[in-house]
Parts: structure tokens; sequence; C-alpha cells
């Protein structure tokens, strides 16, 4: 389902009318992630004025940020994680012909990070290895979050929105969330507003998730590189 939708004015593109569709719903005790386009000081901003909290995919539209959480995570990596508040979670996942493991880190309280991005939390490095017919890729995925969620946590919503960006077709029907497809909508802290624009879904394990902040000790993962 759609809970909101702006259209782009012609010679515009998405990133330009995100924050729009931001001001459009109430976003008190929910978690919204955006992609990397969606990535701005701006709709970071708007979120937390609006009393939610965010998880935004950090990349190379935004260098500073991308070097400073990249610091962030070889430090932390270099001294084997002491003096670091972190926690991990790992994944598998067969099906489709592919297998993919999934290591992710979440860094609480990073240093470094550009103070022009408000109340960081969290730095999540994920590591990602998936096999196809025989063939491997290792890529490494970052994000930034005003949530400091357990790393088990945070791997939930960043499945749910790979699901969301790049849905099965079986899927596509219901997986358009928040026109045009940048935002994903989460449920945490108890109970929200959502149910004001939220009436009905066709798949609601995918719009809207709950918190459960089960964390295990901290502990380093084996990783395969």
């Amino acid at each position: 389902m759609t809970l909101g939708q702006v259209s782009v004015p012609d010679g515009s593109n998405e990133i330009a009318v995100i924050p729009d569709l931001l001001r459009v719903l109430e976003w008190k005790g929910a978690l919204v992630t955006i992609d990397a386009a969606g990535c701005q000081v701006e709709n970071a901003a708007l979120i937390r004025d609006r009393e939610g909290d965010d998880l935004l995919t950090v990349k190379g539209n935004q260098p500073g940020l991308l070097a400073a959480v990249e610091t962030v995570f070889a430090t932390a990596c270099e001294t084997a994680f002491a003096d670091v508040r972190y926690d991990q979670h790992d994944a598998c996942e067969d099906g489709h012909g592919r297998h993919d493991e999934r290591y992710v880190t979440v860094i609480y309280d990073p240093k470094g990070i550009p103070d022009v991005w408000r109340d960081v939390k969290a730095v999540v490095p994920v590591n990602r290895e998936r096999t196809v017919d025989g063939k491997t890729t290792r890529t490494t995925h970052y994000y930034l979050s005003s949530h400091a969620g357990t790393a088990e946590v945070m791997a939930g919503w960043i499945r749910g929105h790979w699901g969301i960006e790049n849905p099965r077709s079986e899927d596509r029907r219901s997986d358009n969330l928040c026109a045009p497809r940048r935002c994903g909508y989460h449920r945490h802290r108890g109970p929200t507003r959502a149910g004001r624009v939220v009436r009905s879904a066709f798949r609601p394990r995918r719009l809207i998730m709950p918190v459960n902040e089960r964390s295990a000790p901290p502990r380093r993962l084996p990783r395969p590189w």
C-alpha cells in the first residue's frame, strides 16, 4: 500500500520532493529508512523534528559522510573493537538459486561524524556475501541511524528496506511504500500514530515491523574475507 505520494515536477527528480513527502506524514514513534539518494541533512532533520528516527543509506553521493563512517568502522576493526560499544548479528538465507550471508555490525555513539548530521547514535556497516550459480561477490554497505537498536533489529529493518527497493515480482503490488519507493515505515517504542494512515496492507509484516530489543552479548563474528 502507499502511505503518501508527491508528484515530481517536470525537469526535477525524486530527491527534490522527498522533503515534501516527509512533511505529509506523522513520524512520531516511527523509524524511516531512506536510500542513498535521500540521505540528505534536510531529510534527517525533518524526521527528527517530527520526533521520528532515521536509518539512512550512506554512499558516495555524500563523500564526507561516507569517509567518516568508513573511518569509524576501520578504526574499530584495527583495534579489535577495544573500548567500542557495539553489537553484531549474522544471517544466512537461501532461495531462488542464491546464497546470502550478511554480517551486521552496529557501532554506538560513533566519533567523527560531521556535526550537521543530528542525533547520530549508530553507524551500521553490513558485510554481504552473495553466491549465485557458483559465483561469489562481496560488498560492504553503510548506514547511519538516530536509533541505537540492536544489530538483530537493524538487520531486520535493512532487510525489509532491501525488499522494498528490490521486490520479487510476486510482491510488487504490495511493496511500494511511501512513493516514490524511497522510504520504509517501521513501528517501534510501543504505540504510534501510524494507525491514522495505515488502514490496511496486503503484507503488513513488510510494512510495519516491531522493535524487539533482544540483544545478545557483543561478540566478534568470524568473517569470510
